[in-house]
């Protein structure tokens, strides 16, 4: 199973697995250990799922940061 990590835009991150469906994790680091998981999907779902990503941290960051 082959992982690969990209940014997609806002500092989202986007982890892809290359396996089945092609499976995503969408996430940001907030400070130098904490890694906060954001939203999954597909291949399929990934234009969808990325908007809710970066909506999710640019909510996080406003309320936490």
């Amino acid at each position: 199973m082959a992982l690969r990590q990209q940014g997609v835009g806002d500092g989202v991150q986007e982890l892809r697995i290359h396996y089945g469906p092609g499976y995503r994790l969408y996430f940001f680091r907030q400070g130098a250990m904490i890694i906060v998981l954001l939203a999954g999907g597909t291949k399929a779902s990934r234009q969808r799922d990325v908007l809710l990503a970066k909506r999710l941290t640019k909510q996080w960051r406003s309320d936490y940061a």
